[in-house]
Formats: structure tokens, C-alpha cells, sequence
């Protein structure tokens, strides 16, 4: 269901052939957008962003899981 309103809501703002940016942070919220947007049967240039800004002092252990999604 989301993915329908989100294809609807880019088919009505005549962003069905867009480039996007995803800011995926590897969190379920992100992963879910970005699955959506891949499968949403619309002309997107889609560009996933990850920063690690090394803030904990160790690489971020999310890291694996979204190098793996993209």
C-alpha cells in the first residue's frame, strides 16, 4: 500500500522519470524507501547516500547491511 501511494504521489508531481537521492542510513525506515522507490515500475535514476561520520569512534555497523542493499 505504501508503494502505490508513493508511486502516486511522484506521478502527480510528474516525477516519474526523477533522479533521487535516498539518504539510506541502513535503519528499516531507509530500507524500506529505497525497496519502495526500486519497485515502484517508475523511470527513477535512484542514488543511495551513506555517510559515516566515524562519530562512534568505529566503522558503522550498519555498513555491511547497506554496501549489501546497493
Amino acid at each position: 500500500r505504501i508503494q502505490t501511494h508513493i508511486r502516486q504521489v511522484l506521478m502527480n508531481e510528474g516525477l516519474t522519470q526523477a533522479t533521487v537521492l535516498v539518504a539510506f542510513s541502513g535503519g528499516l525506515d531507509s530500507t524500506v524507501l529505497l525497496h519502495t522507490l526500486v519497485n515502484c515500475q517508475l523511470d527513477l535514476r535512484l542514488t543511495a547516500v551513506t555517510v559515516d561520520h566515524g562519530w562512534r569512534g568505529r566503522p558503522a555497523p550498519e555498513l555491511p547491511h547497506v554496501m549489501g542493499c546497493c
